[in-house]
């Protein structure tokens, strides 16, 4: 760092500079860099600049750099520089120094500008197909084993299986969308479905750069949302219906309505469709309950697609904030009545990165002015979270008055354009502040994020926890600010209240729905989503998401299932088509939804006051739970906050891996950060009973030949156990299992890639010794199935006199192996 400070401190001593002469960069000098940056942008305002100065000066403090004082040409006032905790030198007036408030921040911060790893962790290496599917060598190893457990699982899973997957953010959930994407057949189309229209277009941009380095990159759009332009979109169903889309981010609301919809069905009769993935999937629960009911018509989607098509569709859930309760409804939602189909794996571990803060305010009045102060003084980029579009807009407005000109606003209410632009300016670092809802950074990856400040009470502690963990995603230190005062709590828990449709209310709305309903088929029949009860007269929006609710609510009870009726395409598909009778037939297919019932008393006023009141009781206790956690933990800020997070994200048993950046409870303890090496343990839960092999095959052949030779001779009946799923991982030397990945990518589905080292692991293998090696040591209690093919004159340890497969009795010639395969009887 000696040398960029001396480098930044001569640049800002020269008269006039250019940008192309400064030589640091983003990775190796971030806060130098962003001064450099605010200094060559003409729409930088004097806040932004004055900041740039100061976090520069407490990185080089940070460093031990000296001198610790910058050169400042411009004319700034000294009530200026002391608000951006700046004054100048006595000795050298032409720069500043650092005040005597900025000096005395907490000692522990300055890990944020020394840009402190905290995120240490276990990183096996890369399955070795995946560089070649990504056609790219930089990627090395996985991030974590809970990654590489959960790519190894999806891209070998059945195509039937529902998996769950639990990895924290920053560990790579984006990284086995891509791997799934470029896995599946080409011609397939994966649909992804995340939250938010931003997400959607953050992810779209990072997929076609990966598609773009795999050169599978067709030029044209990865996003369907509204506000895309007609032709966009045609070209997208152009090239989904002729199978070059091969990817497609989209939001709840898409995936289930309109053009889209119809397409998907089209695809689904096909067999077009390859998987489905639901990222941030929490938030079906959290948020489909309420004010979006379309995220939990995913379930039936998918059930719908699953029944037109014939055959099965791989459907992958990605959070990495997964409670309890929010599981077990999705597993239910999902796969209630097929629960060996579920596979979970959780690779949780809490976030090291985050430094906690928590500060309660007298009044609106000294809340202003602690927020303002946080402002000026925590490390950029910033991220300030409010929870009303309302206050976004106040402290947006706020800081550009006060010459914060560097700033964004995203909120729910912004158009697609502004938004897409937004997240381009903060992606390419044109913004240090963003001002935003709880819809803004939903899974989005700018990984150089320094603070994260609420200024508002959040509705649980998961969302604190989330957004707080926007910060640090590069593995460097954060810090994470929460600033509140009273009356915000009680905002916080009004809207925790539910959104849920009431028991009497709900009976009278099902009543109606049921009583107007058409009979398809005994059980089955369609409902009307724009049905009023007697005593509501008009037809609005908020009765059809009240609808909504009801038949969700009944679903989740178990007395009935939502399903998408096919639609019947074939009557349009001639050019002489009436476009009044085609838009008649939309209008009636999106106003109703089959339902097929799968029990009695959904009409008994006893039913709802029993059964359904208190599942509503329940899932209301549910969703209190996590503001309740978040109250007491404001009101006992002595209990540390990663045992509080520890506990909460607990799952089936399996707790995260615990780490702390330092919260207000470990530091009243004198507790440090507690940063351990993670990501070391992953599990795999799976609802199908495995079958217990208890012995391995052994084929034994003449080692003749050369390891080369052997392996070009072998490949055709390695790719047919591959692609019969006989074995879904290999195990040799790192030589021979990079030979058989240049050979076998292309023509059979994804494999795991195993060492003679590497633990035993939840893939029937292959076990390969070529001619000049030994036998591995294999887990004797390992309950998966091994095929192991050595060399006939390898001798059994510890056993003198007696060969390797001697002693087993089923142990049979290569030949003979192979003639097996081609009659089924191996």
């Amino acid at each position: 760092m000696e040398f960029q400070w001396r480098q930044l401190r001569e640049l800002l001593a020269m008269d006039e500079c250019q940008d192309n002469n400064f030589v640091i960069h983003q990775d190796d000098g971030q806060f130098f860099y962003r001064l450099w940056r605010c200094l060559n942008d003409a729409g930088a305002g004097i806040s932004d600049r004055l900041h740039g100065y100061y976090d520069a000066l407490q990185c080089a403090r940070a460093h031990g750099l000296l001198p610790l004082r910058l050169p400042l040409k411009e004319r700034i006032l000294s009530e200026d520089l002391l608000r951006a905790g700046l004054r100048r030198s006595r000795d050298y007036p032409g720069e500043v120094l650092l005040d005597e408030n900025a000096l005395q921040i907490a000692p522990e911060l300055l890990a944020v500008w020394r840009k402190e790893k905290r995120r240490l962790l276990q990183a096996p290496p890369l399955d070795t197909l995946l560089p070649i599917l990504l056609n790219d060598t930089k990627y090395t190893h996985y991030t974590s084993v809970g990654q590489q457990l959960a790519v190894r699982t999806v891209l070998t899973s059945d195509k039937d299986r529902f998996l769950f997957i639990n990895l924290p953010t920053g560990a790579g959930k984006t990284f086995i969308i891509h791997s799934l994407m470029l896995a599946t057949p080409a011609s397939q189309l994966t649909l992804v479905i995340v939250p938010t229209i931003s997400l959607a277009i953050e992810q779209a941009q990072r997929a076609q750069s990966m598609l773009l380095q795999a050169n599978t990159d067709h030029g044209g759009e990865y996003t369907w949302h509204s506000g895309q332009t007609p032709e966009a979109r045609e070209a997208i169903k152009a090239r989904i219906k002729a199978g070059k889309q091969r990817l497609l981010f989209c939001s709840p609301e898409a995936a289930s309505s309109g053009s889209l919809l119809l397409l998907l069905f089209s695809l689904a009769r096909r067999k077009m469709i390859g998987a489905l993935v639901v990222d941030e999937a929490h938030l079906i629960d959290q948020w489909g309950a309420e004010f979006r009911p379309e995220f939990q018509l995913l379930a039936p989607l998918v059930k719908s697609l699953v029944e037109v098509s014939k055959a099965s569709i791989r459907t992958v859930l990605l959070s990495a904030t997964w409670s309890q309760a929010t599981l077990n409804t999705l597993k239910e939602l999902f796969a209630g009545d097929n629960p060996q189909a579920i596979v979970e794996v959780n690779g949780s571990f809490l976030r090291p990165e985050p430094m906690w803060y928590v500060s309660k305010a007298d009044d609106r009045e000294d809340h202003r002015r602690q927020v303002e102060d946080a402002i000026s003084t925590l490390p950029r980029p910033l991220i300030l979270y409010v929870t009303t579009v309302e206050d976004a807009i106040d402290w947006h407005q706020y800081l550009l008055k006060a010459g914060y000109k560097r700033c964004g606003l995203v909120h729910g209410k912004v158009s697609p354009r502004q938004r897409e632009k937004q997240i381009a300016d903060w992606a390419e670092d044109n913004v240090d502040i963003m001002v935003a809802t709880s819809a803004f950074g939903v899974g989005m990856d700018k990984n150089n994020v320094r603070s994260v400040l609420h200024v508002t009470v959040p509705e649980n502690i998961d969302r604190l926890y989330q957004e707080s963990g926007r910060g640090g995603r590069d593995g460097y230190a954060s810090v994470a600010q929460l600033i509140y005062r009273d009356d915000q709590i009680s905002l916080a828990r009004h809207l925790n209240r539910d959104n849920l449709i009431g028991a009497k209310k709900g009976f009278l709305r099902w009543q109606k729905m049921h009583q107007n309903r058409e009979s398809e088929s005994p059980g089955y029949f369609s409902v009307y989503l724009d049905t009023k009860h007697d005593s509501i007269k008009i037809d609005s929006r908020a009765n059809v998401a009240w609808n909504w609710r009801t038949l969700l609510m009944l679903q989740r009870a178990g007395f009935l299932s939502l399903h998408f009726a096919a639609p019947d395409l074939e009557q349009f598909a001639s050019d002489n088509v009436d476009d009044a009778k085609v838009e008649q037939y939309f209008n009636h297919y999106f106003s109703h939804i089959g339902v097929k019932l799968h029990r009695e008393g959904h009409l008994d006023v006893q039913e709802w006051n029993g059964t359904l009141k208190e599942l509503r009781s329940r899932e209301l206790r549910a969703r209190q739970k996590g503001f309740q956690v978040l109250e007491d933990w404001l009101n006992h800020q002595e209990n540390p906050l990663c045992s509080v997070l520890e506990s909460f994200y607990t799952l089936d048993g399996y707790a995260p891996e615990l780490a702390c950046g330092g919260c207000p409870g470990c530091r009243s303890q004198a507790l440090s950060a507690y940063t351990p090496t993670l990501g070391l343990n992953a599990y795999l839960i799976s609802g199908e009973e495995r079958e217990r092999i208890g012995s391995d095959m052994r084929v034994y052949y003449p080692p003749a030949r050369s390891s080369a030779l052997l392996l070009r001779q072998w490949i055709d009946w390695i790719a047919r156990l591959l692609v019969t799923r006989e074995i879904q991982a290999i195990r040799a030397s790192s030589t021979v299992l990079s030979q058989l990945s240049q050979q076998l990518y292309k023509s059979v589905p994804f494999w795991c890639a195993l060492s003679h080292d590497d633990p035993s692991t939840n893939w029937n293998e292959l076990v390969l010794v070529l001619p000049g090696e030994s036998l591995p040591e294999l887990d004797p209690f390992s309950d998966i199935k091994r095929i192991i093919v050595a060399p006939e004159t390898l001798p059994e340890k510890n056993v003198r006199g007696r060969l390797w497969w001697e002693s087993d009795p089923r142990a049979r010639t290569l030949d003979q192996f192979i003639r097996s395969l081609s009659s089924g009887n191996h």
